[in-house]
Formats: structure tokens, C-alpha cells, sequence
């Protein structure tokens, strides 16, 4: 007797190729769920869990349809629920600002030839005559070289603050500033890092999580004062002192990032 008949008398069995194949389907992405979580990439690993628990979600309203049906109950129509409910889920999971920049940052890394050279840090002086507010310049590293192209940062950035903006309608103005002072603190941030010993390639292939804990660790876009506000903090205090930036180390001791 067919196995799929015994399991399921009361589904017809025209959909025994639809279960086989979502069987199939399902199992593949619990496996790229793993490969994910096993490479410390968890982003892409609950992605795949959201897929997965997709197909799940599918075979049980299909089940529950069937199943209703065979026991005389009511039905309900199953694929109006299953064309909505993916939509609304993903709206929830973009908004949250977690995964969106996970490709963005990975087509920067794709796109350099070769190891990178060694970034060349530098400490700049106070300016001759400024007042001398703490008894030693506050420490602003500086890359000589930036980690991405500017007109490439600023697309990311555009990118994730229009997902992270989401009903919203933020103005013109408001963008532009937005992502302009968003790359300068970027790279005051990306300076700091490899200043403490990170690898220029760990910090690309992290600047998802790192844009969401500096700019929205909230899960929503700040306001471009307060984007100006952490300009100011670093050049009070250093990039280092920042509570932006210490919130990055905070994550990486947790091992929410790692580097």
C-alpha cells in the first residue's frame, strides 16, 4: 500500500508529489539553517528557519484543511492564508532592521580582488590654538584608505534606511543628511575597529549588524539630530568612548558579532 495513503488517508492522493517535494524542500533549508549557525552567520541562519518554517506553516494548513473536510467540519479557503500571512511576517521581520544589509555588505566584499593592504591608521592634532578641553587630544583614528568606496557606503546606507523608515515617508532632506552623516560616523567606527586589531574583511562581512547596533539599534531610523549627536561624542570623547561604539564591543564580548 502507497505509504503516502497510510500516513494521510484523507488527502487526495494527487498531492503526494507536492509533500515529497516540500519534504525535500524543507529539509534542505534546516540544512542551510545549520551550515549558517555552524559558519557564526546567525542572521542567514534564522532566515533560513523563517523558510523552513514556511513550508511547515503550508503542510499544516493544507492538513487542516483536509482534515476538516474528511471529519464533515467546516473549510476554509487555506491558499488566501497562505498568500497573506508570508506577506505580513516579512513586512515584521524587514522592519526589525536585523538581516536587510547581510547582501549589500557581502557584494562589497565580493567585489575586491585579492587580500587587502594593510590600512594605514593615523592620529590627527588638535588644531594650533584650539582650547584645550582634556589634557590629551581625544583619539579619532583615521583610515587613510577607506574599508568600502563612498558612493558605494552611501547606496548601502540608503538601502537599509529606507527599509528601517518603513511607512514613514521621511523627506528628501531628511534622507540626505541622514546617510551623509551616517558614512562619516561609519567610518570613524570602521577606523576604530581595526585600531583595535579587528580584520578589515571581519568588519565588511559584519557591517549589517555593526549599521544595525549604531544606527538602529531600536529597529527604527533615528532622527538626523541625534545621528549629530554621536558626531559630536566622537569628537568630544574619541570614536572609542562613544556609547555607540561600545555598544559594538558589548555585542562583540556576547558573541553577537563576531570579529
Amino acid at each position: 500500500m502507497n505509504r503516502f495513503a497510510t500516513f494521510f488517508p484523507f488527502l487526495p492522493l494527487r498531492w503526494q508529489p507536492v509533500f515529497e517535494t516540500g519534504s525535500a524542500i524543507l529539509a534542505a533549508f534546516l540544512a542551510l539553517a545549520g551550515a549558517a549557525w555552524y559558519n557564526h552567520i546567525p542572521d542567514l541562519a534564522c532566515f533560513f528557519l523563517f523558510l523552513g518554517g514556511y513550508w511547515a506553516f503550508i503542510y499544516f494548513l493544507i492538513f487542516f484543511h483536509f482534515k476538516c473536510i474528511e471529519m464533515g467540519n467546516f473549510s476554509f479557503d487555506y491558499k488566501y492564508v497562505i498568500m497573506i500571512v508570508p506577506k505580513i511576517i516579512s513586512i515584521l521581520w524587514l522592519a526589525t532592521g536585523d538581516f536587510v544589509g547581510f547582501a549589500a555588505c557581502d557584494s562589497g566584499i565580493a567585489g575586491m580582488e585579492g587580500p587587502p593592504t594593510p590600512p594605514v591608521i593615523t592620529h590627527p592634532e588638535a588644531p594650533l590654538g584650539a582650547p584645550e578641553l582634556h589634557p590629551t587630544p581625544p583619539r579619532i583614528p583615521i583610515l587613510d584608505q577607506p574599508l568600502l568606496p563612498e558612493i558605494q557606503r552611501q547606496d548601502e546606507l540608503y538601502g537599509r534606511f529606507l527599509i528601517n523608515t518603513l511607512g514613514e515617508f521621511p523627506s528628501l532632506e531628511r534622507i540626505a543628511e541622514t546617510i551623509r552623516v551616517q558614512s562619516l560616523i561609519e567610518q570613524h567606527v570602521e577606523a576604530a575597529l581595526v585600531d583595535q586589531g579587528f580584520p578589515p574583511l571581519n568588519i565588511l562581512s559584519n557591517c549589517h549588524l555593526i549599521r544595525g547596533l549604531i544606527f538602529y539599534h531600536r529597529g527604527r531610523a533615528l532622527s538626523p539630530r541625534t545621528y549629530h549627536g554621536y558626531l559630536r561624542e566622537i569628537s568630544r570623547l574619541g570614536t572609542q568612548d562613544t556609547r555607540a561604539f561600545q555598544r559594538i564591543i558589548r555585542a562583540i564580548q556576547n558573541s553577537e558579532i563576531f570579529l
